[in-house]
């Protein structure tokens, strides 16, 4: 790919503290920016692959890259690489890949319980709200679209930083089941809650005056229903919301 298509120059300096992001309660949460840090950027596009790891290393992160999945998976399976933490902060992944795609390496990294809790961003010309359901359902909520600018790069890494630490505040706040408002939780770290953590149960959305809801098995979503829709389109909406009321409501698992 022509390296002038991936253009780099969203906004000024190098401090990550520039680009925007939605304020909420677990912002303050997010660790700062630092080496300890470690992304794993996959993609078969050398310029691609450079452009990303020049631009997050110029942002205060470590970088691992990979051409593909298979190889992505061998580093990650190399514990000296990732440092105290055992396994990446967050993995950068492309779509369209020879032989193991970004959507298979996702779904074997989401498949081991000890990376499933990892999060996972596409970097991606596939933007169809197919993809993005299917991307969804696999375990990635956030997506960069090629070509991209550094804003977007950055805001997309913060972004999905902020929903994962949300997702773990979350997790440690609470058991069963509470609700809230949209505009102080995303859509996005209440689904992770359910698929880092494993979790059972319904999340509700009530927003436009309809009601939305996802279920869950095992941390995998079973069913999705958006006002008269279902299915992935419904996915697609319910993720889009901003504004409403959210219920979680977990099952119930007896001590076995």
């Amino acid at each position: 790919m022509d390296a002038s298509k991936v253009p780099v120059s969203g906004v000024q300096g190098n401090d990550p503290s520039e680009v925007s992001k939605n304020p909420s309660p677990g912002e303050a949460k997010v660790p700062p920016v630092s080496e300890e840090h470690t992304i794993l950027v996959v993609d078969d596009e050398a310029v691609i692959l450079e452009v990303v790891e020049k631009e997050l290393i110029q942002s205060g992160y470590k970088v691992v890259t990979a051409r593909d999945g298979q190889e992505a998976l061998d580093k990650i399976g190399q514990a000296s690489e990732w440092g105290s933490n055992r396994v990446p902060d967050l993995i950068i992944a492309d779509i369209m890949m020879p032989g193991m795609d970004g959507f298979e390496f996702c779904q074997r990294v989401k498949a081991d319980p000890k990376l499933k809790s990892i999060p996972f961003l596409f970097l991606t010309v596939k933007n169809t709200p197919s993809d993005r359901a299917r991307a969804l359902i696999l375990g990635c909520q956030r997506y960069v679209l090629k070509p991209f600018t550094r804003k977007d790069l950055l805001q997309a890494v913060n972004e999905r930083l902020v929903d994962f630490w949300q997702t773990q505040s979350l997790l440690a706040e609470h058991d069963r089941a509470f609700e809230g408002d949209l505009t102080e939780y995303t859509v996005l770290s209440l689904v992770d809650l359910f698929l880092i953590g494993g979790w059972s149960g319904t999340l509700t959305i009530l927003a436009q005056g309809k009601e939305g809801r996802v279920d869950f098995a095992s941390g995998e979503v079973a069913k999705v229903q958006w006002g008269e829709k279902e299915g992935e389109q419904a996915l697609v909406e319910i993720l889009a919301q901003e504004d409403g009321i959210f219920v979680v409501e977990r099952a119930h698992i007896p001590p076995s």
